[in-house]
């Protein structure tokens, strides 16, 4: 089965209508939580109350939109998923997608979280996929020595709000290089990073650069470059 949203950008996040409720798409979030059930692909999804303490309706709070459900991997994971940001739209199926044109990336699903190696500045760097993420960001340390363009609010579900210095950097997938706008996160999210190897976190610059084809459990993402 195969199925076309209309994918609402608010502030670079990722929205869905399903069966009257306001769905964020968050690759970044292991669980499903939110209020009430819902059928998605025709499959009656029950999500948990909150996760890890966190609710929707504080996740609502911090980003100024009223949501009914965080959608999180243990849904995602299971799906095709074509993402094209500038159609405004999503395409989920349980079957095949081809995105013609396309260059193959490797992508890991591991410990609910979805891993890809992106080439900054010379090096090949480990940052966790996510959708849920209107800022990438990347370990303090590769940007040390660097000008910092502006500064950009953004919260975390733990944490709260913060701001953060914003970096102009080129990344590259493959052959094609993009530009990355990189936040360096609070110290006590920087640290949990560091302890399972992640250098950090890629967020929507990638959907505003190609076209996005995820084939997470075939371990692919399959690239094709718009801007």
């Amino acid at each position: 089965m195969e199925q076309i949203f209309e994918l609402d950008l608010f502030d670079n996040h990722m929205i869905i209508e399903v069966d009257n409720k306001k769905i964020l798409v968050d690759t970044g979030c292991t669980n499903t939580f939110g209020n009430g059930k819902f059928s998605f692909l025709e499959r009656e999804i029950i999500p948990a109350t909150n996760f890890t303490g966190v609710s929707i309706d504080s996740c609502s709070q911090l980003l100024g939109y009223d949501l009914d459900v965080l959608m999180g991997m243990d849904v995602l994971s299971i799906y095709k998923i074509l993402i094209d940001y500038h159609n405004h739209q999503m395409t989920v199926s349980d079957e095949e997608l081809i995105l013609e044109n396309a260059v193959r990336v490797p992508i890991k699903y591991q410990m609910g979280r979805l891993l890809m190696q992106l080439s900054v500045k010379g090096e090949i760097l480990t940052f966790a996929l996510d959708t849920g993420a209107k800022i990438s960001y990347i370990h303090h340390s590769i940007t040390d020595g660097e000008v910092a363009q502006e500064t950009q609010h953004d919260f975390h579900p733990y944490i709260g709000q913060f701001d953060t210095p914003i970096f102009n950097v080129m990344a590259s997938i493959g052959d094609s290089t993009f530009p990355v706008r990189f936040g360096n996160l609070p110290l006590e999210l920087e640290l949990a990073l560091g302890m399972i190897n992640w250098h950090g976190v890629i967020g929507s610059d990638l959907f505003h650069a190609f076209t996005v084809l995820l084939d997470i459990q075939g371990g692919s993402m399959w690239v094709k470059r718009v801007v």
